[in-house]
């Protein structure tokens, strides 16, 4: 990730909760002015850099756990992303993760994952959610973006095995 603020490159408020539609309005109206036709720059790579970060920063706010990262790495906490999880929480990720890879075709099983998995993300965005509510209102303490540090690592490791459990390697 950059360190450039894609919220001010966008020209929206630095917080969690952000309006989709505005962002996309903005994305839409900066692409049409990085758009090689109208570009004044003779520079095919530099073109090329400039509508990649634009797409880069778009990326970025309109996926919630990226946009989540972003945040607390403008914030200067990223020592915090780095730290393990809750015990607790670990071992069960890792229990999940044993049965995703011991089932093969038992339909039965495989939503039965998935319903936990969205159980545990629905419980950790409402833990969350005082936190992301504090912090959208301005109120950033260290406590604060301990919670979201925290939160952030909980829905990297959701999201990892929801996409395996699918069959995908995106994340």
């Amino acid at each position: 990730m950059s360190s450039e603020d894609y919220f001010l490159y966008f020209g929206i408020p630095r917080k969690y909760a952000i309006d989709q539609a505005e962002l996309r309005k903005k994305f839409y109206a900066l692409s049409r002015t990085l758009h090689p036709d109208l570009s004044t720059s003779y520079s095919e790579e530099n073109d090329h850099r400039r509508i990649s970060h634009h797409n880069n920063a778009y990326k970025t706010l309109s996926d919630p756990i990226l946009r989540l990262r972003h945040i607390l790495e403008l914030e200067g906490v990223t020592a915090l992303l780095e730290k393990q999880p809750a015990s607790d929480f670990l071992f069960e990720m890792m229990e999940i993760g044993e049965e995703i890879s011991e089932f093969t075709s038992d339909q039965g099983k495989k939503t039965d994952l998935e319903k936990r998995l969205q159980r545990m993300k629905q419980e950790s965005d409402e833990k969350a959610l005082k936190a992301v509510h504090r912090y959208d209102l301005g109120e950033g303490d260290a406590l604060t973006l301990e919670q979201l540090a925290d939160w952030y690592i909980q829905q990297r490791y959701l999201r990892r095995l929801t996409m395996t459990l699918r069959g995908s390697e995106e994340m």
